[in-house]
């Protein structure tokens, strides 16, 4: 199944929050997305909960690491690894309902919006 939809996940000193955030993104009732997680230079242990995220899913995150340059960037880097038709926004103290991803699809079905891939 190809996937439709990228979601990036901008993160700075988030370890008590991106757990969660990345849960609900790894739960999704339907299958059709892939993670990008940009770690923006955090000084706590977000890229310890981000890398045991990205160890155990690994055929759908994608971690970068970069130095501190503001959501923006951390915002521009992680839309240049998204290869999906469309992409997402999420800030890491945030998440999603289970069925974000399923209910997208479907959208994007009925309006016959998905391109030849």
């Amino acid at each position: 199944m190809n996937e439709l939809l990228t979601i990036i996940v901008p993160a700075y000193n988030v370890e008590n929050y991106i757990g969660e955030c990345l849960n609900s993104l790894v739960c999704q009732t339907e299958q059709r997305h892939k993670i990008v997680i940009v770690n923006d230079g955090s000084t706590d242990h977000t890229e310890e909960v981000c890398l045991r995220f990205q160890k155990e899913y690994s055929d759908i995150i994608t971690y970068v690491k970069q130095e501190n340059r503001g959501l923006g960037e951390a915002r521009n880097v992680g839309m240049s690894y998204a290869d999906t038709p469309f992409l997402c926004f999420l800030d890491s103290d945030d998440w999603l309902n289970i069925k974000f991803v399923e209910c997208f699809t479907k959208l994007i079905e009925e309006t016959d919006e998905i391109p030849d891939m």
